[in-house]
């Protein structure tokens, strides 16, 4: 039973590590304005009106990437696989 329990977590975390971008919405989303700041894959979009007069508020929202962050990734997919 803990070798199955252990598997399935295992699974998960696999699953929500290949997920990327999609995880950080998910982290990001509904988190509350001093968590939000408190994250650096998060950030905060302060509250405003559209130009149809609605009122927007305030949320928190994955943190854009930079292009070091960008070039890492590419150069990480370049490398050949270990046979």
């Amino acid at each position: 039973m803990k070798l199955l329990k252990s598997l399935s977590i295992a699974s998960v975390m696999g699953a929500m590590a290949l997920s990327g971008n999609v995880l950080a919405d998910n982290v990001c989303k509904g988190m509350a304005e001093n968590d939000c700041a408190a994250s650096n894959a998060c950030r905060w979009v302060d509250s405003y009106k559209r130009k149809d007069g609605r009122d927007v508020q305030g949320y928190c929202r994955n943190a854009p990437r930079n292009m070091k962050d960008i070039s890492g990734m590419l150069d990480s997919m370049k490398k050949p696989a270990d046979s």
